[in-house]
């Protein structure tokens, strides 16, 4: 009974008082900090990452550019990989937990971190990009065998739409985005 009490509120993700065997048992959920993969390290990155981090979000970093992806302009994240997106995501797991926003605007690096995303349970992989853009990854991707139900995850334009300008208001779309998922509104 006690397990089952237990399972039950991790499911609906929410603490509980039960009573079990005559006895008032209090069930409290915590489930992990969520984690934000950040795949490029420009300047919307470095206003992402301070967003995320004001939110409660483990953040990580890959950008194989190491130029980009530097301590000094990144220190507090959790991680930083100058491996390639799909080496980098195999090594450090994604999980249920694991919102993923590419943002490099390079084939060569943001097809990688699709591959290896897509088919893995993170529920939100977006990638900041034009309408022009995406048709040509949708393009290359379908080639390279990933499915059209695969293809429909990525979240292009990435973030809300408020009309943001600075890298600043495109960060805030963003995190206002993953919110959104994570609390199952969008």
């Amino acid at each position: 009974a006690f397990i089952s009490a237990g399972q039950n509120a991790l499911q609906q993700n929410k603490s509980s008082r039960e009573q079990l065997l005559g006895q008032d048992i209090l069930i409290d959920v915590y489930q992990p900090r969520p984690r934000l993969v950040i795949v490029g390290g420009a300047h919307v990155a470095i206003a992402l990452n301070t967003i995320a981090h004001l939110l409660g979000f483990r953040v990580m970093l890959i950008d194989p550019r190491r130029a980009f992806a530097t301590a000094e302009r990144f220190p507090d994240v959790e991680m930083i990989s100058h491996s390639y997106p799909d080496k980098a995501l195999a090594e450090m797991g994604i999980t249920s937990e694991t919102y993923i926003a590419i943002l490099t605007h390079d084939p060569k690096i943001d097809d990688p971190a699709l591959r290896a995303a897509l088919p893995a349970n993170a529920p939100y992989v977006g990638v900041l990009s034009s309408k022009r853009t995406h048709e040509q990854r949708i393009k290359r991707l379908t080639e390279a065998g990933i499915s059209p139900e695969l293809l429909a995850r990525i979240r292009t334009p990435i973030g809300i739409e408020i009309g943001a300008k600075t890298p600043e208001e495109i960060a805030l779309c963003i995190m206002a985005e993953i919110v959104a998922v994570r609390n199952g509104v969008r």
